[in-house]
C-alpha cells in the first residue's frame, strides 16, 4: 500500500512539473508581449508623428533634425524631408496609432531612435523608427 501511494504521488508530481514546464514559456511570451504594447504620441496631442521605414544615413539625418528641433518638417533639411516623404521612406502617422515597442530610444550619448512594429492599420506588422519621446508604452518601465 505505501509503495503505490508513493508511486501515485510521483506520477502526480511529475505531471505537475511537466505542465508547469509547458505553460511557463507561454507565460513569459505573454508577459513580454503585454509589456511591449504602446502607441505613437505627438506633441501637441492630436497631431502626426514622423516615422521612418528605412535606416539610411539621409533618413537618420532628417529624423535627427525632427527629434532635436521638435518640428515637422525640419527647417534644416526640408528638401530631403519632402523627397523622403514622397518616396514613402518616411510617413506622417496619426497620434495614438497602436504599436509594439521593440527597443526604446534615448538621447544619451547621441540620438538613438525607438524601433517598433505597427499593431494595426495599413502598416500592421511593419517595422518603423521614431523619436524616443514619440513611442510611449502602455506600461511604464521602472
Amino acid at each position: 500500500m505505501p509503495r503505490s501511494r508513493i508511486l501515485k504521488w510521483l506520477v502526480v508530481s511529475g505531471g505537475v512539473v511537466v505542465a508547469l514546464l509547458a505553460v511557463s514559456p507561454l507565460a513569459v511570451l505573454w508577459f513580454f508581449h503585454y509589456m511591449s504594447k504602446g502607441e505613437l504620441s505627438s506633441w501637441p496631442p492630436g497631431g502626426k508623428v514622423t516615422v521612418a521605414f528605412s535606416d539610411g544615413s539621409d533618413v537618420y539625418a532628417v529624423m535627427t533634425d525632427i527629434c532635436q528641433q521638435s518640428e515637422t518638417p525640419p527647417t534644416l533639411r526640408r528638401e530631403a524631408y519632402t523627397r523622403l516623404l514622397e518616396s514613402g521612406t518616411i510617413a506622417q502617422v496619426p497620434d495614438g496609432t497602436r504599436i509594439y515597442i521593440e527597443e526604446n530610444g534615448d538621447r544619451l550619448g547621441g540620438l538613438r531612435l525607438s524601433s517598433f512594429r505597427f499593431a494595426n492599420g495599413p502598416w500592421k506588422g511593419k517595422i518603423g523608427w521614431t523619436c524616443p519621446n514619440s513611442a510611449v508604452g502602455d506600461v511604464p518601465y521602472p
